[in-house]
């Protein structure tokens, strides 16, 4: 039996394949049985899984994040595609290459060129006129680079894929551009470093592109002040030089960034340049999502199945044709 990708997963269909454990919960049902409730993805898709005959202790040898082997039938619940699993087991990087692949062809990625897409990054930084600014982000950037090409965006919140940090942030450094030059009150160069280190606390908050979990610091800190601490750091380190009251803006802008207390942010945005960053942050987070979900709908017509996070038909506008 050939390996077969999400993509290609048909209802009454039995597959096989390399795919990375996304999302693992362990649950029992009502006759207090255990199963194993999952997220499946590849480059191609994604699929809940249930392993409803759970042999005795797989729950501890599986680790969200990791790649596994799993096999299963393909069969449809509430207008949805979902694998029913008969075994899912961890994968090695020999099993894997075996079939002439490697993990990182198996784990979801950016569609975009990594590296164009990080040259027009720094390209974006180089042209701040503000000398303290662009030094302060391009070494940062440049202390992180691996990290900034293949972490992911969030574990579970947007562009949740090998590269996705970088995707997001090259979406807004385009973003912030357009949005400088309509609104001439913006100060350019703050706006564009806000965008560029909004997140970067997440390069310590999340272990790493292939196991997509929180580090302790994460775990006890979060990305929003991690990041005012690279920041802080980079500073004390590099730049003795930077003025005070720029860089207390810079640290309200990471630390304001998601809008509101009730979303995590210490300080709502009390600048001009915090609240913008917070906006076009959630703009491109938004449509982010959407497109996503169009992508790993299955419902047959126009409108996708309602989910968790869209309780209501999305359109997908012929999108599935023009693919």
């Amino acid at each position: 039996m050939k390996l077969t990708s999400i993509t290609d997963f048909k209802v009454n269909r039995t597959v096989k394949g390399f795919y990375q454990l996304t999302r693992m919960t362990r649950r029992t049902t009502r006759r207090g049985e255990p199963f194993l409730d999952c997220l499946l993805t590849d480059k191609t898709g994604l699929i809940p899984a249930k392993w409803w005959n759970l042999p005795e202790g797989a729950a501890e040898w599986l680790q969200p994040g990791m790649v596994v082997a799993a096999t299963g039938e393909v069969e449809e619940y509430d207008g949805q595609l979902q694998l029913v699993v008969e075994q899912i087991t961890p994968a090695k990087e020999a099993q894997v290459e075996r079939f002439g692949l490697r993990y990182q062809d198996i784990v979801p990625s950016t569609m975009y060129d990594v590296g164009q897409m990080w040259e027009e990054t720094l390209a974006v930084v180089d042209s701040m006129a503000d000398e303290h600014l662009r030094e302060l982000v391009r070494t940062i950037y440049l202390e992180f680079e691996q990290e900034i090409k293949t972490h992911p965006g969030s574990i579970a919140h947007h562009h949740m894929f090998r590269g996705g940090f970088l995707e997001h942030v090259w979406s807004l450094a385009a973003l912030g551009d357009l949005v400088a030059e309509h609104y001439f009150e913006l100060n350019r160069d703050l706006l564009l470093a806000g965008l560029l280190l909004h997140d970067i606390g997440k390069l310590l908050e999340i272990k790493s592109d292939l196991d997509r979990q929180y580090t302790d610091e994460g775990q006890f800190i979060g990305h929003l002040v991690l990041g005012r601490d690279i920041l802080r750091e980079a500073v004390a380190d590099h730049f003795p030089e930077f003025p005070d009251q720029l860089l207390l803006q810079l640290e309200h802008i990471i630390l304001a960034h998601h809008g509101e207390l009730d979303q995590g942010s210490p300080k709502r945005p009390a600048s001009l340049e915090a609240l913008v960053v917070s906006r076009l942050d959630r703009l491109d987070t938004s449509v982010q999502q959407f497109l996503t979900t169009l992508t790993a709908d299955t419902t047959p017509g126009d409108w996708t199945h309602p989910t968790h996070r869209f309780p209501y038909p999305l359109y997908k506008g012929g999108r599935e044709s023009e693919e």
